[in-house]
Formats: C-alpha cells, sequence, structure tokens
C-alpha cells in the first residue's frame, strides 16, 4: 500500500470501528406516565450508557420535538466508571395536538469527527385524555341575570399621584396667577356689595316717608366696607376732612339740617340723589384703583 493512502484507509478504518460500536449503544426513552391531558405538563426520561472514551450530546431547545413542545430540560450529572459512561436527562413536555395516542423517540447524538450520529431509542406512547367526549349539535345557554356585586380595589398610588400633582399644579397657579386671581376675588365681592347697596338706595329716592336718619345709616355702612375708613362713627366735618368734594358735603349738609333742624327739606330727594352720584364715582374709582394694583387691601 502506496504512503498516500495509507491515512485515508486509516481514516475507514477508524470510521468503520467507531460505527460497529455505535451499533452497540441503544439509549433509552420512555415516559414516566402512561397518559395526559391537552397543555399538561409531561416527563419523559431520556438516557444513554455509552464507552468512556465516546462523546454523546442530547437534544437541546433547538430540537424538534413534535408533536410535544419543550417547557423546559433537567440534566443530570454524568456516571462513570472504568470503561462506560452514563448520561440521562428529564424532559418536561406538554402536547396540544388532539390525537388519541401519540409517540416520541428523542435521540441521542454520537459524536464523530467531522459528523454526528443519532442513536435512536425504541418509540414510546403516551395516551391523550379528552376532556370533551363528544360535541353536542347544539349549546344550550344557561341564563342567569342575577346581578352579583364586584368589589372594587380603589388604586391609591394613583390616588396619591392625583394629589401631588393637584398641589403641584395650584401652586404653580397661585405663582403665576395668585394677584391675578386676589383682585378678581376683591372686585367681586364690591361689585356684590354695591349692588346690594344700589338695591336698598333706590326705593330711598321715592319714599318720603323714610327718615334721614336711616338713609345717612345706609349710605355711611356701605362707605365704611368701601373705603375702610369709620365713616359710621364720624360728623360730616369729619368726613369733610377726608372728603374734599362739594358733590358730598353739600348734599350730607343739607341731610344734616333736615335730621338737627327737624324740619322738612323739598331738597332731600335730589341730596340722596346727590350722594348716590358721589358714591357711584367713588365706587369706580375703586374699581380702576384695584385693577391698576393700586388699591389691593
Amino acid at each position: 500500500m502506496s504512503d498516500r493512502l495509507r491515512p485515508i484507509a486509516f481514516i475507514f478504518f477508524f470510521s468503520t470501528i467507531t460505527l460497529l460500536q455505535a451499533q452497540g449503544l441503544k439509549p433509552m426513552g420512555v415516559f414516566l406516565k402512561d397518559s395526559v391531558k391537552i397543555g399538561e405538563p409531561v416527563f419523559y426520561s431520556l438516557s444513554i450508557e455509552y464507552p468512556i472514551d465516546a462523546d454523546v450530546v442530547f437534544p437541546d431547545s433547538l430540537f424538534n420535538f413534535s408533536p410535544f413542545e419543550l417547557n423546559r430540560k433537567e440534566y443530570f450529572f454524568t456516571r462513570s466508571d472504568y470503561s462506560s459512561s452514563f448520561d440521562s436527562a428529564i424532559y418536561n413536555l406538554s402536547t396540544f395536538e388532539i390525537d388519541s395516542v401519540q409517540f416520541l423517540r428523542l435521540p441521542v447524538f454520537l459524536i464523530l469527527s467531522n459528523d454526528s450520529l443519532p442513536l435512536r431509542p425504541e418509540n414510546d406512547s403516551i395516551v391523550l385524555i379528552h376532556v370533551v367526549t363528544q360535541m353536542p349539535d347544539s349549546l344550550a345557554f344557561l341564563e342567569n341575570t342575577i346581578y352579583k356585586e364586584t368589589l372594587l380595589q380603589f388604586n391609591y398610588p394613583y390616588m396619591i399621584a392625583g394629589i401631588i400633582i393637584l398641589l403641584v399644579l395650584s401652586v404653580l397657579i397661585f405663582l403665576i396667577f395668585g394677584k391675578q386671581i386676589k383682585r378678581n376675588i376683591i372686585l367681586y365681592r364690591l361689585k356684590r356689595i354695591h349692588i346690594r347697596f344700589v338695591e336698598n338706595f333706590n326705593p330711598l329716592l321715592k319714599d318720603n316717608q323714610t327718615s334721614p336718619e336711616s338713609v345717612l345709616v345706609i349710605w355711611k355702612t356701605y362707605m365704611e366696607k368701601l373705603e375702610g375708613f369709620p365713616y359710621t362713627k364720624s360728623t360730616t366735618k369729619e368726613i369733610a376732612l377726608i372728603e374734599a368734594n362739594i358733590k358730598a358735603l353739600k348734599p350730607l349738609k343739607s341731610i344734616d339740617r333736615a335730621i338737627y333742624g327737624k324740619f322738612e327739606d323739598s331738597t332731600l330727594p335730589s341730596s340722596y340723589q346727590d350722594l348716590l352720584s358721589f358714591t357711584d364715582q367713588k365706587y369706580q374709582a375703586k374699581v380702576e384703583s384695584i385693577k391698576y394694583g393700586t388699591g389691593d387691601r
């Protein structure tokens, strides 16, 4: 034999010996129970004893386990003695096929120099337990209209987050629009008070039976709220010191004459009207000062 043919002959001889050895290797694969339901886990045991100088590989998640699906795989440590080794694994499988009897034959791969040789056990079977044995021609639905109360769980994290967001927005709104909001509230209150004063004062212009004292009390009470000065405790002379306006002084003096002189004055209705006009001017001036930020209180 030539030197060029010696390596080829050696490889062929080694491969033949390996194949002959592989023919004596027979893995064992069995289901650990006889029956299973659709979707229920079932365990498949695969094991093999092989020469200590050989290499074997068990199927992994890339292998096609049809008609089953792999859930997980559990390996066991290799056990060896002076001449052989023993490997085993447990496969957790599930099936969603409806065949009454299903088969599985997982191989163990013997690693050769440039290839692998599948070693297959005997085919093992498992019986599928059918939960629904016969489908009816028509379905009869049971009607139930009884209300059943469901307890609702309150979402406290969302509530706390909502409160925090609301507080942050409130602070931002106050910082940005706080002065304007305060100004609008003051103007709203002043308007309500003024409208109520006009509603109470207007009838006095037409009622000749109203006493001048009552008119003066209503006017002073309103002006005290509008200006913040103690009108109700002040005389006409004291009011004249702060109200240097003839439109207010003339009607006030006319009312004083009617009160302290004890005689009827035909000019009183006109004095009341002048006092109302003066009050309207003071209200408008107060509103303008607040709008422009000079009269906030």
